[in-house]
């Protein structure tokens, strides 16, 4: 999976480990595109977490 945004690339491996990689792509993008909006940042990060999250498979519990 790749994302892109305005020249900013993030490659996942499906299913990713975890969301992590997609928070780290997402505060790296925020901090060089100031005018997106908290509204539209949260949004976005929202969107992109969801999406990550419904392909990383669910961890097994041992009891």
């Amino acid at each position: 999976m790749t994302l892109a945004m305005r020249g900013h690339v993030l490659d996942l491996a499906c299913p990713p480990d975890d969301v992590t990689a997609v928070h780290t792509f997402l505060a790296d993008v925020w901090a060089s595109e100031p005018d997106v909006s908290a509204e539209d940042r949260m949004a976005l990060e929202l969107a992109l977490v969801e999406l990550a999250s419904n392909v990383v498979p669910p961890r097994s519990v041992s009891t």
